[in-house]
């Protein structure tokens, strides 16, 4: 069988890079190491202006590590790049890269609708101008395409109705869903403890995530849970953030809470794995129903089982391997706390659900399994 070159135009800057990472870059790894775990070539391509930026927001001289089988590239030599290396497939992750690779030699085009981008700007307020643009190169990018993933099953009606707005019906049978996936450091044990639950909260403070009532039940449950500690690392906080939800400011600020900032990809899995459970609820929206959310799914695949609501792309892997807890907020709270309360009077029920999210992590959320579908799709192109 000839051998396969797949090239993956990234948004971001990947965790082997040695500088902090966002969900793009963790995304564009994932894929590209179960490509690779399947025996196919794949070369990762990274924005010269953001691999600069982040190097440089660290307050380093040079700049980061370049990892094999990825390149460097400004914007404007994606097109040449791909001319010149003519690889039988190349993925993008949405359509952010779309316009720099129009027209290129892209072999097989697959769109990766990594997250609903729309949804998100919406609810960041993004003018109707922006909205427009962004839908008008989304469409685009899906009429260009030759096939597309969707990370999640439950963005499969949506991405539908996409494709209908573009003319491309055709493309719901050259669809495949490829999981959030990542080849996890492996988990060291579980925390060892005697009394009490460590909990962790982490991720940024994106304008399109609403915590609702979370922080302040987390106040409520630090004051009647004598043996709950807490760990914040959360990024992106404002001053505006604190004055909208000031119960942020007194969780920060509580005795038993541990503050931590930005990190490299490998101590962030350190600073998780160190933790009996991962806390993440927040409201419903339209863009939380759609999301496979990436902070849920790495605490997942570091063996760290999750606190979660029960209407998004990462509910049904909790219930399904028993790897977490569906918590509801938005009736006041109180089964948030009656679980903090039980799960720290209680090691065993949670050692059950870290043996759950290691499951996970060696199942649905492991590049070789997650993107199997990828690759049936290409060999079959």
């Amino acid at each position: 069988m000839k051998s396969m070159r797949v090239v993956l135009i990234s948004n971001d800057v990947t965790p082997e890079m040695i500088v902090p990472g966002s969900a793009p870059g963790l995304r564009v790894s994932g894929i590209a190491q179960g490509l690779r775990a399947h025996g196919i070539e794949t070369v990762v391509v990274i924005p010269r202006g953001r691999y600069e930026q982040v190097w440089s927001e660290m307050g380093t001289s040079g700049l980061p590590p370049v990892p094999p089988g990825t390149v460097v590239l400004a914007r404007q030599h994606f097109a040449d790049f791909l001319d010149q290396e003519r690889p039988d497939a190349t993925i993008i992750c949405n359509s952010n890269q779309f316009d720099a690779i129009d027209g290129a030699a892209t072999g097989h085009l697959v769109y990766d609708f990594f997250a609903p981008k729309m949804l998100e700007a919406e609810c960041e307020g993004a003018t109707r101008e922006v909205l427009q643009a962004l839908e008008r190169r989304k469409l685009r990018a899906l009429a260009s395409a030759d096939a597309v993933i969707v990370n999640g099953k439950k963005k499969i009606d949506y991405v539908a109705g996409q494709l209908a707005k573009c003319g491309r019906d055709d493309l719901r049978n050259r669809m495949a869903v490829v999981n959030m996936c990542y080849d996890w450091p492996e988990k060291r044990g579980v925390p060892s403890r005697t009394e009490g639950l460590s909990v962790v909260v982490s991720g940024h403070l994106q304008r399109w995530l609403n915590y609702g009532t979370m922080f302040d039940r987390l106040v409520e449950a630090l004051e009647t849970i004598p043996t709950l500690s807490l760990t914040l690392n959360l990024l992106r906080v404002s001053e505006d953030h604190l004055a909208a939800n000031p119960t942020i400011r007194k969780c920060l600020g509580h005795p038993r809470t541990r503050v931590r900032g930005a990190m490299l990809f490998g101590d962030y899995a350190d600073m998780i794995q160190e933790h009996d459970v991962f806390l993440d609820v927040f409201e419903p929206t339209e863009e939380r129903k759609l999301a496979m959310v990436t902070r849920s799914v790495t605490a997942l695949g570091l063996g760290v089982p999750v606190i979660h609501p029960g209407f998004t792309e990462v509910s049904p892997f909790l219930k399904q391997m028993s790897a977490g807890w569906i918590a509801d907020i938005t009736s006041g709270g109180e089964d948030l706390i009656a679980l903090l309360d039980r799960l720290a009077a209680d090691p065993d029920e949670v050692l059950a659900k870290t043996e759950g999210a290691q499951s996970l992590s060696q199942g649905a959320f492991a590049p070789k399994t997650a993107t199997a579908p990828l690759v049936d799709m290409l060999r079959a192109a």
